[in-house]
């Protein structure tokens, strides 16, 4: 599915590529690897494939670079953190 990527002042559209594991919300220990959907209010480490390049940086070296929300038409759908960039 396609999404926009908005982080800091820059947007680009994306496709989720794979959800790589389900996370505990309150000790953030992985709970499952691969899931095959993700309900509300559930935290997950998911890998985005953008269509062009944008300037991020872990959340970790800089939280203002380190912040992205993803749209899809007009909703927001998911909230999070660049943890690891390729």
């Amino acid at each position: 599915q396609s999404v926009v990527v908005h982080c800091h002042a820059a947007t680009a559209q994306a496709k989720i590529g794979k959800l790589v594991c389900l996370h505990d919300p309150k000790t953030g220990e992985k709970l499952k690897k691969k899931p095959r959907l993700l309900k509300s209010y559930q935290t997950a480490t998911v890998q985005l494939h953008l269509a062009k390049s944008i300037c991020v940086d872990t959340y970790g070296d800089c939280p203002s670079l380190g912040r992205l929300v993803l749209r899809v038409g007009g909703a927001t759908v998911a909230v999070g953190k660049v943890t690891k960039i390729y």
